[in-house]
């Protein structure tokens, strides 16, 4: 049985005007303002456990898969639109609508409706890509370009659940000052494999990159 990671967390999925369904977990108290927790590219709603604890007694927490990610719904997608930075925060607020809760505070992208943000590590998109001229630039960001390339080639080198985990626990790793995963937790590895290397969820993956540039 796998470990729960957000104990006492209710667990819903929200279908937003789009039908685009939602993962949600949230614990929820009245007398606490509401946080919405993102999470970043590979990972999905689990990279924030270690936190939790500390964020408990302050706040109403609300973790979300973002579309394409974890257990949300993996859109169909041929150009990137689908996972625009636009329908991504629109998902956020139809999601927290739901809640009631017409402000909050975030952790993670978006502006406007938010009382709070805090933007951890964003880089402009354009800036980049425009950066890319740099060899040792384009070392350290390869999947950026990879990734978006036209299918099925980044979708076949990766397909599979050998090399998915491979590719994904390489991503994962690099994000990390000390290049390795001694970080993670192993529930919240098993997590991050589960969602990602699936051939039918691979797709919708490189999708989601695409509409990292994707203004919508």
């Amino acid at each position: 049985m796998a470990t729960d990671l957000f104990p006492g967390f209710t667990r819903q999925f929200i279908t937003t005007s789009d039908d685009v369904s939602i993962f949600v977990r949230a614990k929820l108290e009245a007398n606490k303002p509401p946080l919405l927790l993102l999470h970043g590219l590979p990972q999905t709603h689990a990279e924030f456990h270690p936190i939790i604890p500390s964020l408990l007694p302050h706040y109403s927490i609300v973790l979300m898969d973002l579309r394409g990610y974890g257990a949300s719904s993996a859109v169909s997608s041929t150009n990137g639109f689908g996972y625009s930075k636009r329908l991504m925060a629109q998902d956020c607020v139809f999601v927290m609508a739901e809640l009631e809760y017409d402000k909050f505070t975030l952790v993670g992208h978006d502006r406007e409706k938010l009382a709070k943000v805090v933007v951890v590590d964003i880089i402009p998109t354009a800036a980049m890509y425009s950066g890319f001229g740099d060899a040792a630039a384009g070392l350290r960001a390869h999947h950026w370009l990879f990734l978006a390339q036209a299918d099925p080639f980044p979708k076949r080198m990766i397909n599979g659940t050998d090399n998915g985990k491979m590719f994904l626990d390489h991503t994962l790793a690099t994000r990390t000052k000390k290049r390795n995963l001694d970080d993670f937790s192993e529930a919240a590895l098993e997590e991050y494999r589960d969602a990602y290397c699936t051939e039918e969820r691979i797709p919708q993956h490189l999708r989601g990159l695409q509409g990292w540039s994707v203004l919508g």
